[in-house]
């Protein structure tokens, strides 16, 4: 849970900045960078193909 709300904190602090600065392409780039940060984090920390 804690994990969860942290994670939750700092998203909304990214794209409040995102939106400060840049408006909508801001907040689309930062997104699409959580969910590249997502994949990658996933791809070569997850879980091994055969489990």
């Amino acid at each position: 849970m804690t994990a969860c709300f942290i994670g939750a904190s700092a998203g909304s602090l990214l794209g409040g900045l995102a939106w400060t600065h840049y408006q909508w392409p801001g907040v689309c780039a930062v997104g699409l960078g959580l969910v590249a940060l997502a994949y990658l984090v996933s791809r070569f920390y997850g879980r091994a193909a055969g489990d």
